[in-house]
């Protein structure tokens, strides 16, 4: 069942900073049923050297990371001029993500807790936006 739901995510390069690992063993596991390929690290800068590194579909981000922030995240070139899709994951009662998300170039917001199907249709609409 969660093959063909995330089936639109196929062969898709995934990068994904988050603190706790619930949101990663999620996306492993669908990377793993659909030949998805999923980079998982746990502050924003070390997404920045992978980004300076690597071409990626899409950016997943937490908001609340050590260091420099998931929002601040976006902001910095070679981030901001990635042509993929954006994520923003922001816990309950983040306001500031969701003020400035949009002006930054993040595609999508979610807000924790949120159910794996939204940010599987989430990667979906946004990979088809990204469509030529």
């Amino acid at each position: 069942m969660m093959k063909n739901s995330a089936g639109a995510i196929t062969g898709v390069k995934i990068l994904l900073i988050e603190r706790q690992a619930v949101i990663e063993e999620s996306l492993v596991k669908i990377s793993a049923d659909n030949g998805s390929y999923l980079t998982a690290v746990r502050t924003a800068e070390e997404g920045l050297r992978l980004v300076k590194k690597n071409r990626y579909d899409v950016i997943i981000s937490e908001f609340d990371l050590p260091g420099i922030n998931g929002l601040d995240f976006f902001t910095l070139d070679p981030v901001r001029r990635c042509s993929c899709a954006k994520v923003l994951i922001a816990g309950y009662g983040d306001v500031d993500p969701v003020s400035r998300a949009r002006a930054v170039g993040i595609g999508a917001l979610l807000e924790k807790p949120f159910p794996l199907t939204s940010l599987i249709d989430t990667l979906k609409r946004l990979l088809e936006e990204k469509k030529p």
